[in-house]
């Protein structure tokens, strides 16, 4: 009876182990995929691209001119301060 009870706790704590490490890796791709993107932005991407990342509107708070809005050329990895 104890090598049967032996045998069920160290079943039972393996699979404690593998739950816990599969919730940790769960918890952790969720964290990834909820707080962490891998934003790439080039010159050719388009106005909306960009607008729609935040930098343009971080570019004005701070009273920096973007070159995405120029008239004439695109070009929105310009930022100048005005």
């Amino acid at each position: 009876m104890q090598r049967l009870t032996g045998r069920v706790l160290s079943l039972f704590f393996s699979i404690i182990k593998i739950q816990r490490s599969t919730l940790r890796s769960d918890i952790k791709k969720k964290l990834m995929a909820t707080y962490v993107q891998l934003i790439i932005l080039k010159k050719a991407n388009s106005k909306a691209s960009w607008l729609a990342t935040g930098v343009p509107e971080i570019a004005k708070k701070y009273g920096l001119l973007w070159g995405g809005t120029y008239k004439n050329y695109h070009d929105p990895v310009h930022f100048e301060v005005n």
